[in-house]
């Protein structure tokens, strides 16, 4: 609904409780680029927010990972 919910900085995490159903998310606004999440009942998502490409030219990405893989990004950013 273009509302912005969260501002992260390297290695920062957001958490939201959502009632079952699709949500979209864009990682950054200025790239159009449009990210669909099925939310079921019961079960917890690991988003992980990235760039594609190199720190100056790259476009911001979101992603569903493995609790796994969460952990492992926060603790590689700290």
């Amino acid at each position: 609904q273009n509302t912005e919910l969260a501002k992260l900085k390297k290695g920062q995490q957001y958490q939201q409780t959502l009632a079952t159903g699709t949500y979209y998310y864009m990682a950054d606004p200025d790239t159009e680029q449009v990210f669909k999440l099925e939310v079921t009942a019961g079960n917890t998502y690991y988003i992980l927010a990235s760039k594609d490409g190199n720190f100056f030219n790259g476009k911001p990405m979101l992603q569903v990972s493995t609790v796994l893989e969460y952990q492992q990004s926060l603790a590689n950013k700290e």
